[in-house]
């Protein structure tokens, strides 16, 4: 299988894609974020040969042809701010 998942170095997707990886190590993951993953993800991304792109999801076009060029099974969406008051700025 193969993922696309925005949000990627949040803490939400670092659990998320150990769960995947543990049910099937063999899965591909193309994460997108805005800012780069903490240095203890990074180091699982590499094991695992993750796919890290950082760029906004507000990139239409970059997202459009990402999604085309990888064709995913999956998209996951964990893309946010978890302050309310940050979300709203």
């Amino acid at each position: 299988m193969k993922y696309i998942i925005t949000g990627v170095s949040g803490f939400v997707a670092g659990h998320y894609i150990e769960y995947i990886l543990k049910k099937n190590p063999r899965d591909r993951i193309v994460g997108i974020d805005i800012t780069e993953p903490k240095p203890e993800f990074s180091r699982r991304f590499h094991k695992n040969k993750i796919n890290f792109h950082k760029k906004s999801v507000l990139e239409k076009a970059w997202i459009s042809n990402l999604i085309k060029s990888e064709n995913p099974d999956y998209i996951v969406n964990l893309a946010s701010y978890s302050s309310v008051a940050a979300s709203w700025q």
